[in-house]
């Protein structure tokens, strides 16, 4: 498994770690970020590898957005990582990467509330034992 995902409410989180996102993985984030049941959909990606997303999945979630509000914070510091969120971000994706240590800064830009922040930040935890990935 190279990515490890869930959501709740509005939002939505993923770890991700060495060897990129399947096209299968990548095609349940695309449906868990564009499922309807919540509006201003946010999002936070832990990801502890060099990798990420290759082209063809960053266009398909460009396509798939078609300009849908949807922030996202990426916990890294791979500067690869932070490469591929500059050039998502180019797609005009509202994301932005921020270092591991700066999660209380990603909250902050995503406007999570208290309890957000705090179910985010646990069940981060978890994603990452699923996973098998260390932390970012």
């Amino acid at each position: 498994m190279a990515m490890a995902m869930c959501r709740q409410g509005r939002v939505l989180l993923g770890v991700h770690h060495e060897s990129p996102p399947t096209d299968e993985e990548w095609a349940r984030w695309i449906a868990l970020a564009l499922d309807p049941s919540a509006d201003g959909v946010r999002t936070i990606v832990e990801s502890s590898g060099n990798s990420g997303p290759n082209a063809k999945q960053r266009r398909a979630l460009a396509d798939a957005l078609g300009g849908a509000d949807i922030r996202s914070a990426i916990l890294t510091d791979s500067l690869v990582v932070r490469g591929i969120v500059t050039a998502i971000a180019w797609l005009n994706v509202s994301l932005r990467a921020f270092a591991p240590d700066q999660q209380r800064e990603a909250a902050e830009y995503l406007g999570l509330d208290a309890s957000e922040r705090a179910w985010a930040f646990a069940e981060l935890h978890r994603l990452r034992a699923e996973s098998g990935a260390r932390a970012a």
